[in-house]
């Protein structure tokens, strides 16, 4: 390994259905196709089926970690468990922490020498993926950040929001000024801004697509299906009824704290239009890529695939806090 003992701190929370157990083992082969002895992966199990737990055993380079409980859903569970999973990573002297989710992981087996050239290549010290054909902005997505763990350790990177009065007319300036969404990810968004730190985005970079957002590849580098542990609706395709119908319960102070648990359920039994469509395409996008994921993956990256990202053009590109929004 050209780094010696360099070490990478993987995060991922593992949260996944038994019918979709294919998902966590093709995460899992294209990470040990990966490993050269240089990454540990910190895996979150809490709300992972009991059925998959044996996944979580008989890795060398997995440590299962059941953390601290919570009520919270959606992002605010995952940035909940990423936090933790993050501070587990620094006490353990990572060099490196990266984040998957469980479905997504590395297309090419010499993944993380990639990833280190190329923040070496535009001095940056963090690349991560922007969802911007879901209306990110200014988000490094959790299906893949990779950043030194100097800059989390100097700046205190979290992956939510910050919660102190001192940081609240900073980062509603920052979500004035770059339109973005709350999402897993948004605290590292606001301190890379609010510091004018330099970081690149990994972008769609799809040949071929079964959905504007899932089976993407970012970058010619990660491959991100998406949904599959939740209801296959997207910010981007507008706001369902469900969520209509939760935020008018987050109105009534009795129902407040429970209006997302009711919309998950919601969403679960009583899917729309277009969810019953993007299952479609999602089971389209099984199918295709179980029956050859190599040639799948190659199908998506054009061919003979992106063996050398495009820097500054259509699937990468450097950007700091004053591109277009004034910094801080």
């Amino acid at each position: 390994m050209p780094d010696g003992n360099m070490k990478i701190g993987i995060l991922v929370v593992y949260y996944l259905n038994p019918s979709e157990e294919w998902v966590i083992q093709e995460h899992f082969r294209r990470l040990e196709a990966c490993y050269d002895n240089q990454f540990k992966i910190y895996g979150a199990f809490n709300r992972l089926d009991p059925g998959l737990h044996h996944y979580m055993h008989g890795k060398e380079y997995l440590q299962p970690v059941r953390l601290q409980d919570t009520d919270l859903r959606g992002s605010l569970e995952h940035i909940w468990y990423l936090d933790q999973l993050k501070s587990i990573a620094l006490d353990d002297d990572c060099d490196y922490i990266c984040t998957f989710d469980v479905d997504s992981w590395p297309i090419y087996d010499d993944f993380f020498d990639r990833a280190k050239s190329l923040l070496q290549e535009n001095k940056a010290d963090l690349m991560a993926v922007q969802r911007e054909e879901n209306g990110d902005s200014y988000l490094p997505h959790p299906s893949f950040i990779f950043a030194s763990a100097a800059l989390f350790r100097k700046f205190n990177l979290c992956f939510g929001a910050p919660s102190g009065d001192s940081e609240k007319a900073g980062y509603n300036r920052f979500l004035q000024q770059t339109k973005q969404t709350f999402d897993t990810g948004i605290g590292i968004g606001y301190r890379l801004w609010q510091q004018n730190i330099p970081w690149l985005k990994v972008l769609r970079s799809n040949s071929e697509d079964y959905h504007f957002l899932m089976g993407g590849t970012y970058g010619g580098l990660v491959f991100h299906m998406g949904s599959s542990s939740r209801v296959k609706r997207f910010r981007a395709e507008g706001k369902p009824w469900t969520k209509r119908f939760g935020d008018w319960l987050k109105s009534i102070p009795l129902l407040k704290t429970q209006a997302k648990r009711i919309v998950f359920w919601l969403e679960k039994f009583f899917p729309d239009r277009i969810s019953k469509q993007n299952t479609g395409k999602y089971q389209a996008i099984r199918r295709d890529l179980l029956s050859n994921p190599d040639a799948f993956y190659k199908k998506l990256l054009g061919g003979s695939g992106a063996r050398n990202p495009n820097v500054g053009g259509s699937k990468t590109a450097l950007m700091a806090g004053a591109d277009g929004y004034g910094g801080h």
